[in-house]
């Protein structure tokens, strides 16, 4: 059993937003969650682990741009 840890953070990289899931979770589930928090995202960096267009579409319906890191 284990837990995942996702963290939204500010332009300066403070922490905003701490969620938890489950560890066989996948990390594309809480991109939604955390959107929600923030209306307005702006950019939005993310690992390989969101790599998916439906998760690059979401970001950009909220106004915000997503890159995805490799």
């Amino acid at each position: 059993m284990s837990t995942r840890i996702n963290a939204t953070v500010d332009a300066r990289g403070l922490p905003v937003a701490i969620t938890l899931s489950p560890g066989q979770a996948s990390d594309k589930a809480a991109v939604a969650g955390r959107l929600a928090l923030h209306p307005r995202p702006g950019d939005v960096v993310a690992d390989r682990g969101h790599d998916a267009r439906a998760v690059l579409d979401l970001i950009e319906a909220h106004g915000g741009r997503g890159d995805l890191l490799p």
